[in-house]
């Protein structure tokens, strides 16, 4: 089982799809979801392996043949709130260790394949990468990864599963090409990160966002698979307390949308860069307040 293996177990589409329907109507007859959900033989078949994988990972259940929620931040929630809520639990399963068990493996990963390629893309300088094909996207790869076991978009039906993953999951929109861009993810997940709290010195939000969100900078799925990349093809921010490009984006959008404040406080030990185009510095910042 690999989430980016969309022939078999089918676009985010196709989850959504079942998903609100069992939350329209739960507990659902499997019969009548597959029926609901599936229009062709194709379509049904891509509609059954979809449901088999995120029962497997727990989102759904199967008790005697009705098809429920597993989770509990879904479990009993109204159609619009599921709807709402459920990039959060998807990014919070494909995250979890035991998803990621056999993080370089290429069968039976689990999710490792998606977050692999999540980590990837977040990796890049978004200022210059270019992820506007599946021809370019594996260019890239090839060159900054030299093990071909470990390349993630090595055909375009990954790649189109990577891209589409991405967008739903809060870590990309799609503009010319693919913009890399975790604004709406780490949006999402603010309130987990605070955890009641308005205030944060900088070193310990950063560290609650990349537990949280371990592809993000000093998340541990991100250092696995910048530990992998040819340095020659692909550079670190400039220096340890910058951060990379893609988040940098991330919390000056969230400034700039008053969710968040980042302050810079002389008496602070701790302060970390934003970065803008070419390694530079942006702005710096000891501590975040939560605005909204």
């Amino acid at each position: 089982m690999t989430i980016l293996n969309i022939a078999n177990d089918g676009y985010y589409s196709n989850f959504v799809a079942i998903c609100r329907a069992v939350a329209a109507n739960p507990p659902m007859p499997r019969d009548k979801l597959q029926e609901l959900c599936a229009a062709g033989a194709e379509s049904d078949a891509r509609t059954r392996q979809t449901l088999n994988r995120w029962i497997e990972l727990r989102v759904l259940r199967d008790e005697n043949g009705s098809i429920g929620f597993s989770d509990p931040a879904l479990e009993g929630r109204p159609l619009s709130e599921v709807t709402a809520v459920l990039p959060g639990v998807v990014r919070r399963v494909v995250f979890a260790e035991e998803n990621n068990d056999r993080f370089w493996e290429s069968e039976n990963s689990r999710c490792a394949d998606l977050v692999r390629g999540l980590a990837w893309l977040l990796a890049q300088d978004v200022y210059t990468v270019d992820a506007s094909s599946h021809p370019k996207a594996s260019e890239l790869e090839r060159r900054q990864i030299a093990d071909s076991s470990r390349r993630i978009v090595q055909n375009d039906v990954r790649w189109n599963g990577l891209r589409t993953w991405a967008v739903y999951l809060g870590f990309a929109w799609n503009g010319q090409g693919l913009i890399i861009d975790p604004t709406a993810a780490v949006r999402q997940d603010l309130a987990r990160i605070f955890e009641g709290q308005n205030e944060l010195p900088a070193r310990d939000f950063l560290d609650r966002l990349a537990g949280i969100l371990p592809v993000l900078d000093f998340g541990r799925y991100r250092k696995e698979v910048e530990d992998s990349l040819d340095p020659s093809h692909w550079e670190r921010p400039p220096r340890p307390e910058m951060l990379s490009s893609a988040l940098s984006r991330a919390l000056w959008r969230l400034q700039a949308d008053n969710h968040l404040s980042l302050e810079a406080r002389a008496d602070a030990i701790d302060s970390y860069a934003l970065q803008k185009q070419a390694g530079q510095e942006w702005s710096r910042f000891t501590h975040v307040r939560l605005l909204t």
